[in-house]
């Protein structure tokens, strides 16, 4: 039987088998990259400028009701409207958050993974795709010496992965304590008492996930941390000590490599011991410094490879688009706390392999195959190497910032972050001059910067991801930094 028109006419909006059956994507991809080249090489400014409420209202302006529109022009009025005014990681003055510009590997990878589509539930969903992602996973189990019985699933990231990592310790204390199954019975009559430790400078996903997962953030116990931004290992011991003489129940401690801040690690090594002696799950969080596991640097990671659970997160310092991270469990074993077989998904007569079995997600991206593709393409140690320059040049910047009028340098820098502080002289309120500079910076398109709190006083923040930027770079950001300050002072009531 023939197609009736409608459907006709609806083929334009697919990707076909069969001969010719992707001309239209490849003429749709070959104008998106047509477009997208122009913007990027006539990009001057790592935001347009054009005011927020002024962006909004033309975002609203757009039809979504009606369509039928031709898509060559709307890629490319999207690229003029939405490309054009979005944060281009990809600019020098783009230096804020853990917002890297991603490789060009990870970018066609992307590509592909859209095109195929495959959901990565179940094999009969992502053949090939299974195979990558377990290919990938052993490979990272491997680097982090994690041992034989590893294993792991891709995540969307370090927010997930820190939940999964706290939620698998959560169930594995309770089976441990009572034979307690949570997944079937709830939280055990004592749920109250478990107590997750970490030190005051953990990312707030570890307060987050005791959320949702029923503790409550009063599960949460944050422990002081050393000058260095570390966690202090005699606190820890000291809070581990104290709660259980209060009745309560420590089961996991979070090891942070690489704070968001200060990019502070902590003593992993010293860590690890503390939790296998007091028998707690040791959780590392390594969003941001676990790529120093391919570089020259490798040894601020020592006592990763005894950690229970480990979060890579793979669009930070991997350089991959967003998202894609991954949970590493020491035991495949605990995986088992999330399995839950469904007739039509994952049998239990099934011989060939469904992720599902082991990730709170179910339909899930085919991320793996950024990394798969980066590595081949760009390298584990050259992606090291990145690394190893950024370390340097983040100090060399701090250097700068030091020497700088009208800058204060707030810490010795540790990963890739440096925090500073505009300190002018006869300004009555130096924290509302912080704050104006990184808003204004923004909204004019002078500069993407990281405004946080440090020591309680408003403090400045560049995030160093980008390996290809030159001092001259951060010589004319702070000159313009400095030059938008002294601005404000003279035309507002700073002072």
């Amino acid at each position: 039987m023939s197609l009736n028109s409608s459907q006709v006419s609806w083929k334009k909006h697919f990707v076909h088998t069969g001969e010719k059956g992707a001309q239209e994507f490849s003429l749709v991809l070959e104008n998106t990259n047509k477009h997208l080249k122009t913007m990027f090489e006539t990009a001057s400014k790592p935001y347009s400028g054009l005011s927020p409420d002024l962006l909004l209202e033309q975002i609203n302006r757009v039809d979504l009701t009606n369509g039928g529109a031709d898509l060559s022009d709307i890629v490319a009025k999207s690229v003029e409207l939405i490309g054009k005014n979005s944060i281009l990681v990809q600019h020098p003055n783009c230096i804020a958050h853990l917002h890297t510009p991603p490789l060009i590997s990870s970018i066609a990878a992307e590509s592909i993974i859209a095109a195929l589509n495959q959901s990565m539930d179940s094999w009969d969903q992502a053949s090939a795709a299974t195979f990558v992602e377990q290919k990938v996973v052993d490979w990272l189990c491997g680097i982090y010496q994690l041992g034989r019985e590893s294993d792991g699933v891709f995540t969307s990231g370090g927010t997930q992965s820190n939940q999964m990592g706290l939620l698998l310790a959560r169930d594995w204390i309770a089976e441990k304590i009572s034979n307690h199954s949570i997944q079937k019975m709830g939280l055990p009559d004592y749920w109250n008492k478990l107590r997750i430790i970490c030190s005051k400078n953990t990312h707030f996903t570890v307060q987050k996930s005791a959320s949702m997962m029923g503790l409550g953030e009063q599960a949460v116990i944050a422990v002081d941390t050393n000058s260095a931004g570390e966690l202090d290992i005699a606190a820890l011991q000291i809070a581990i000590n104290e709660s259980k003489q209060a009745g309560l129940i420590p089961f996991a401690v979070v090891a942070t490599a690489g704070t968001t801040d200060h990019g502070a690690i902590d003593d992993i090594d010293a860590i690890s011991s503390i939790a296998q002696n007091e028998s707690l799950w040791l959780h590392v969080d390594g969003a941001y410094g676990g790529a120093l596991i391919l570089s020259g640097h490798k040894e601020r990671l020592n006592g990763i490879e005894k950690a229970d659970s480990v979060s890579v997160d793979f669009h930070k310092l991997f350089y991959q688009t967003i998202s894609c991270g991954a949970i590493l469990l020491k035991d495949r074993r605990h995986f088992k706390y999330l399995l839950h077989h469904a007739d039509y998904l994952n049998r239990e007569h099934d011989e060939l392999p469904n992720l599902v079995d082991k990730t709170i997600a179910t339909t899930k991206r085919f991320d793996a195959l950024k990394v798969f593709i980066s590595m081949q393409s760009v390298g584990a140690k050259t992606l090291g190497q990145m690394v190893d320059h950024l370390l340097v040049q983040t100090q060399q910047v701090a250097d700068k910032v030091a020497q700088t009028t009208n800058l204060q340098l707030l810490a010795t820098p540790s990963l890739s972050t440096v925090l500073f502080r505009l300190n002018h002289q006869g300004v009555e309120n130096l924290d509302v001059l912080n704050q104006k500079v990184r808003i204004e910076a923004l909204t004019r398109g002078v500069a993407v910067l990281g405004e946080t709190t440090i020591d309680g006083q408003s403090a400045l923040k560049f995030t160093i991801l980008n390996p290809c930027l030159s001092m001259s770079d951060f010589d004319n950001l702070l000159n313009q930094i400095n030059q938008l300050a002294q601005e404000l002072i003279d035309t507002s009531s700073l002072v």
